[in-house]
C-alpha cells in the first residue's frame, strides 16, 4: 500500500516491461497496478522513441510524396491517350494485312496486342499482380517512404485486433459448400496406404492428359503431408483433395473403384469434395489467392464437370479465372522477373486454365471467357519433369522429341490455333480475332497441321496408348473443325454439289464413329472420362438432315450404322432430355421414308474401319494426320459455328427449319518446403 500523500507518477506513454511480456494493458503509472499487486519491485519502462522529426521535415517528406504522385497521374493520362489512339488505328487496319503480319505468326509466338506491363508487388511467386500503372507506381513510392512509415509506426501490443480478422475466410460464404461451419477434416482423409493408391491412379490416369502438377515434388509433399495430417497448410491440404477426387472421377467403372478403395465410387467423391471445399475456404482463397489454391480449384474444376452441374462449374471458372489474373498468371513469367521453375509451373497452369474456359464455354455454347489480346503467357516447355529442378537457375529449352507434355501441349497449341479459326467471326471481334476470308483461315489450318506434324506427331509411336491418344485426337479436332469450316447454310443445301454434300456426310459420320471407339477401346481406357461425356449433337443433327433433304449424297449402310450406335451409346445416358426426345423423332421422320430394302439391309461398315487408325497403328511411316480422325475430348472445344458470310449451324438451327422449336444449347511459413508454391 502507497504511503498516504504519495501520488503515482505518470509514466511514459508505453506499457511497462512486466505488463508488455504478458500482454496486459498497462495503466502506465510508475508503478503500475500490475506491478503493486504482483510484488514486483522494480517496475520499468522501454527507453522513450526518438525524437519526432520537426514538424517541418514532415511536410517536406509530404510534399515531395505528392509531388511524386502526380507525376504519376500526369504520366496515366499520357497512356490513356495513347491507347485510345492505338485503338483507332487497330480498327482500321484491313483484315487481309493482319492475317499476313500477324496471326500467322501468332500460331508459333503469343500475341503481345494490348500488353500492359506490370509487377507482382512484394517481389513474390504469390504477389498480387498489378500492372505498371498508378498502383505499381504507387508501391514504388511506399517502399521509399518505408523509412518515415516506420517511424510513426505504432507497438505491435497497440494495433486494433480488427486488423486480425481482414480476408477472412467467411468472404465465400454465399458459394455452395465453401460457407459451411467447418468441421475437423482430418477425418475425410483416406488412410496412408489408399493416399498413395489414389496418387498413383493420378499419376496414371490423370497426369499424363492434364500435365498441371510436378510430380517428383508433389510426391515429396504427399509422402510427408500424409503422416502429418495435423500440420498440412491448408493450401496444399486443398490440392490433396482435388487429387484424390480427379483420382476417383478417372476411374469409371463403380465395381473397380469399390475393390480398390472398399467404398462406393459417389460416396468417395462427394467426401473428397466437401473436404476439398472446406480445405480451400479455410486457406482464404477468395481474398489471398496463391499458386497451390489455384492450381487446386483448376484440377477439382476440370475434373467436376463430369459430376457436377455445368452451370456452376462455368461460374466458378469465371471466377478461376480472375483469381489467376490476380497473381499476374496471364502474364508471362519471365517479364516478372520469377524462377525458370517457378515459370513453367505458372505457364502450366495458365494453359490448363485456357483450356478449361474453352470447354466449359462450349458447354454452355457461349463465347470464352479469356480474350486472346489481353494476355501473352507463352506455352510451357516440352520438357519432363526430371528436367525441371526448383534451384535451377538457368531457363530450359523445348526438347526435339517427345516428353510427357505431348497431350497437353497440343491440346494448347490446338485450343489457340482453332480460336482465331473458330472464333474468327464478327461477334468474335471482341475476343481478339478478326473475320479472315475463308482462304486465309484453311491456309491458318493447313499451317497448324504442318506444325502439329513436325513439332509434336512425328515423335510419336502409335503402339505406345499416349501417342496413340494424342494423334487420334489430333486427328479429330482437324477433321472437325473442317467440318465447321464448310458447312453450307441450311437454307441453300440445294446450291451445294453432292460431292461436297458426301464429303461433309462422311465428316459427320467420322466423328461419331470416332468418339465411340474412344470411348470404348481398351487403348484409351484410363483416360476415357476427359471426353467420354461430349455428345455430338450437331454431327447426328447434320446427318438426317441430309438424309431428309438429300438421301443420295449419304452412304445409307454407314450412316444409318453410325446413327444406330449414337442412339444406342447414349440413350441411358444423356441428361438433356428434350433434346433428345427431338432427335428421336427426327430420326423416326428420316426413318419413315427408307425403302424397304435398305431397313432390311444388314450390311455393317465396321467402326473405325475408315478412319486410318489401324493403319496408322501398323505402319509407323503412316502420316499422322492423313486421315480422318476418332474423337476425343477435344472435340467439344470448338462449337460448330458457320463462318464467313455462312450462318450458325447447329441442331437448334435445324430444328428451326423443321418447324420444330428450340431449346438453349446447353449440354447437359510451412512446415512443408512447398518451394513457393503453396
Amino acid at each position: 500500500m502507497q504511503e498516504a500523500g504519495s501520488v503515482p507518477r505518470s509514466a511514459p506513454g508505453r506499457s511497462c516491461v512486466a505488463c508488455r511480456r504478458r500482454k496486459i494493458k498497462c495503466n502506465r503509472e510508475q508503478p503500475c497496478s500490475y506491478c503493486v499487486r504482483s510484488g514486483i519491485e522494480s517496475c520499468t519502462y522501454p527507453e522513450p522513441k526518438r525524437d519526432e522529426p520537426e514538424r517541418e521535415q514532415i511536410t517536406d517528406d509530404l510534399t515531395t510524396r505528392l509531388r511524386r504522385i502526380e507525376s504519376i497521374l500526369e504520366r496515366l493520362e499520357v497512356r490513356s491517350n495513347q491507347s485510345d489512339l492505338a485503338t483507332s488505328f487497330s480498327a482500321n487496319t484491313s483484315t487481309s494485312a493482319f492475317i499476313r503480319s500477324n496471326q500467322m505468326e501468332s500460331l508459333d509466338k503469343i500475341s503481345t496486342h494490348r500488353q500492359t506491363s506490370g509487377k507482382l508487388v512484394n517481389d513474390q511467386a504469390d504477389g498480387r499482380y498489378v500492372t505498371s500503372g498508378f498502383w505499381a507506381d504507387l508501391d514504388e513510392v511506399e517502399k521509399k517512404a518505408s523509412n518515415l512509415v516506420e517511424q510513426h509506426q505504432s507497438s505491435p501490443s497497440e494495433i486494433p485486433s480488427v486488423i486480425a480478422h481482414v480476408g477472412s475466410p467467411e468472404y465465400g460464404s454465399f458459394i455452395p459448400g465453401f460457407g459451411m461451419e467447418p468441421f475437423n477434416i482430418f477425418q475425410y482423409h483416406p488412410s496412408t496406404d489408399s493416399v498413395f493408391a489414389l496418387w498413383r491412379v493420378y499419376t496414371q490416369n490423370v497426369d499424363p492428359v492434364v500435365k498441371l502438377l510436378h510430380v517428383p515434388m508433389t510426391q515429396q509433399q504427399l509422402l510427408w503431408a500424409s503422416q502429418h495430417l495435423t500440420e498440412i497448410p491448408p493450401a496444399f491440404e486443398s490440392l490433396m483433395f482435388s487429387i484424390y477426387f480427379a483420382a476417383v472421377t478417372s476411374i469409371r467403372d463403380p465395381e473397380k473403384c469399390e475393390k480398390v478403395f472398399h467404398e462406393d465410387r459417389q460416396t468417395l467423391l462427394r467426401r473428397y469434395r466437401l473436404g476439398f471445399e472446406q480445405s480451400l475456404a479455410k486457406a482464404d482463397f477468395l481474398s489471398r489467392p496463391n499458386i497451390t489454391t489455384i492450381q487446386s480449384l483448376t484440377l477439382f474444376l476440370v475434373c467436376a464437370r463430369f459430376s457436377v452441374e455445368k452451370g456452376f462449374v462455368w461460374t466458378m471458372v469465371g471466377l478461376l479465372i480472375r483469381l489467376s489474373m490476380k497473381l499476374g498468371l496471364h502474364r508471362d513469367p519471365v517479364d516478372l522477373g520469377l524462377s525458370p521453375f517457378t515459370s513453367e509451373m505458372r505457364r502450366r497452369l495458365w494453359w490448363q486454365i485456357y483450356v478449361l474456359d474453352t470447354r466449359t464455354a462450349e458447354d454452355s455454347d457461349i463465347d470464352p471467357f479469356i480474350c486472346t489480346h489481353f494476355f501473352n503467357t507463352k506455352f510451357p516447355k516440352n520438357v519432363n519433369d526430371a528436367d525441371l529442378d526448383f534451384e535451377m537457375t538457368h531457363n530450359v529449352s523445348d526438347a526435339p522429341y517427345r516428353t510427357e507434355m505431348l497431350f497437353t501441349l497440343l491440346r494448347a497449341e490446338l485450343s489457340y490455333a482453332t480460336r482465331a479459326i473458330i472464333f474468327a467471326t464478327d461477334s468474335g471481334a471482341g475476343n481478339g480475332h478478326t473475320k479472315p476470308s475463308m482462304q486465309e483461315r484453311n491456309i491458318l489450318l493447313e499451317n497448324l497441321v504442318k506444325k502439329l506434324e513436325e513439332k509434336y506427331l512425328k515423335h510419336c509411336d502409335p503402339q505406345i496408348p499416349i501417342c496413340a491418344l494424342s494423334e487420334a485426337a489430333t486427328r479429330m479436332i482437324i477433321t472437325k473443325v473442317k467440318l465447321t469450316l464448310h458447312h453450307p447454310n441450311m437454307y441453300k443445301f440445294s446450291e451445294v454439289c453432292d460431292e461436297t454434300l458426301h464429303d461433309l456426310v462422311m465428316r459427320s459420320i467420322e466423328i461419331i464413329e470416332g468418339t465411340r471407339l474412344l470411348r470404348t477401346h481398351e487403348k484409351y481406357s484410363r483416360w476415357v472420362w476427359l471426353f467420354e461425356k461430349y455428345v455430338d449433337w450437331d454431327a447426328v443433327a447434320f446427318i438426317l438432315h441430309i438424309m431428309a433433304a438429300n438421301p443420295l449424297s449419304v452412304p445409307q449402310d454407314r450412316a444409318w450404322n453410325a446413327i444406330d450406335i449414337f442412339f444406342q451409346d447414349w440413350q441411358d445416358q444423356v441428361h438433356d432430355i428434350a433434346r433428345w426426345r427431338r432427335l428421336e423423332n427426327l430420326r423416326a421422320k428420316v426413318n419413315a421414308g427408307r425403302t424397304p430394302a435398305s431397313q432390311n439391309d444388314t450390311s455393317q461398315t465396321p467402326i473405325g474401319a475408315n478412319l486410318g487408325l489401324h493403319q496408322a497403328e501398323n505402319n509407323p511411316n503412316a502420316h499422322p494426320l492423313g486421315a480422318a480422325v476418332p474423337n476425343s475430348d477435344f472435340s467439344h472445344e470448338f462449337p460448330t459455328h458457320i463462318l464467313g458470310d455462312q450462318v450458325d449451324w447447329n441442331i437448334d438451327n435445324f430444328l428451326l427449319s423443321q418447324g420444330m422449336p428450340t431449346w438453349d444449347m446447353e449440354l447437359d511459413v510451412n512446415t512443408l518446403r512447398f518451394h513457393g508454391l503453396q
